[in-house]
């Protein structure tokens, strides 16, 4: 997988582990992954809490996703800030995600 496809899919991975979800847990047959619907890119504009930790002296992240995701039937809308890694050796892209829902 290259660095974007990787990023996405770790990503569309902290969806389910953000909402503490039991088909995590469950047998692969059963388990019922979600699904993005929609996304929308927002480099520029700072998520609440990527804000508040930049006023702390935090760097801020170089990339925010807003993410639809249909979760059995419900639409979740989830907050994705992108920050860089540490640099890992034998790796092209280090990167850290803080996937969470929104507070809406």
């Amino acid at each position: 997988m290259e660095g974007g496809d990787e990023v996405g899919e770790a990503a569309l991975r902290g969806v389910p582990a953000s909402q503490g979800d039991s088909a995590s847990s469950s047998s692969s047959a059963q388990r019922v992954y979600p699904q993005l619907l929609k996304f929308q890119g927002k480099p520029d504009k700072l998520s609440p809490k990527a804000r508040i930790q930049g006023l702390l002296g935090y760097k801020p992240p170089f990339d925010r996703h807003d993410w639809i995701v249909d979760r059995c039937g419900k639409q979740v809308r989830y907050v994705i800030d992108f920050y860089s890694g540490k640099p890992i050796a034998d790796k092209a892209v280090s990167y850290y995600l803080d996937v969470r829902p929104a507070l809406d």
